[in-house]
């Protein structure tokens, strides 16, 4: 662990905090690569690339809503806590947005892609 935590230069103390935010990272991103590609194959068959301008422009607000508010929250004294509570909310997000798409409904493609 001391050469992992060497070689990516934390200083002693902040492995607390930074292993399991790299941790959830490795798994955010793989989770997206994963499930970005189901879910643009299906924004496709339903709408077309004709749709990826105004999703764009959607894409853009929501990602600086969401990074406005990731910085509020980690910058907080103790973002451990966070960090704790961040999976299992991201588990219960991704399980709600599968339970939507039995709805069958037009729109749920274009929010599951911005998701």
């Amino acid at each position: 662990m001391h050469r992992i935590a060497r070689a990516l230069r934390v200083n002693p103390g902040e492995g607390r905090v930074v292993f399991p935010l790299l941790g959830m990272m490795v798994l955010a991103w793989a989770g997206f690569s994963i499930g970005g590609n189901a879910v643009e194959g299906l924004l496709f068959a339903r709408f077309g690339p004709t749709a990826l301008p105004y999703l764009f422009v959607g894409l853009g607000v929501v990602t600086a809503l969401v990074m406005l508010a990731m910085n509020a929250l980690l910058s907080r004294p103790r973002p451990q806590r966070l960090l704790l509570t961040f999976l299992p909310g991201m588990a219960i997000a991704i399980l709600g947005l599968r339970a939507v798409l039995a709805v069958g409904a037009r729109w749920v493609y274009p929010a599951s892609w911005l998701v």
